[in-house]
């Protein structure tokens, strides 16, 4: 359901969602989309790569057949992150109603693989500023502690 959201970057905090049928759904699209909302301004504000030798180069997207710019890989493994830590804190809290587990723990792994095959990417990339670099080895420290929490 990811194309059913959309961020205004002038905007921020702005996000345009077509209503999904599960609140849990309605739930992912807003903290990815506000995240991704967060990431833009912190691009707007600091230097994170090399933006000329960057836009050169597509990635291979974990979560699309299409190759991203090294922004869109940025952006959706920080958005990646937030949404991974909705699915750990539903899957902790979710009490005994199975099915709901079950959904839960599944999308909690599912993100966190695809979060940590982008920050992999981003880690290799070549392209990362010094500032660049502390900021993926930080979203790659959250990614660890996932995969720790989920061993």
């Amino acid at each position: 359901a990811h194309d059913a959201s959309g961020n205004a970057f002038e905007a921020f905090g702005a996000v345009g969602v077509v209503l999904p049928e599960e609140a849990a759904d309605l739930a992912v699209e807003l903290v990815r989309s506000f995240q991704r909302g967060k990431i833009g301004a912190v691009l707007d504000l600091f230097v994170l790569f090399d933006r000329a030798a960057a836009d050169a180069k597509r990635y291979g997207s974990p979560w699309s057949t299409d190759s991203v710019s090294l922004a869109e890989l940025l952006k959706g493994a920080y958005a990646g992150l937030a949404v991974t830590g909705f699915w750990r804190a539903a899957r902790e809290s979710i009490g005994t109603d199975v099915a709901l587990a079950t959904l839960a723990e599944a999308e909690f792994a599912h993100w966190r693989h695809e979060t940590a095959a982008a920050i992999e990417q981003l880690c290799t990339c070549g392209e990362l500023t010094a500032l660049g670099r502390r900021f993926v080895d930080g979203m790659a420290s959250s990614v660890d502690l996932d995969l720790r929490a989920s061993d």
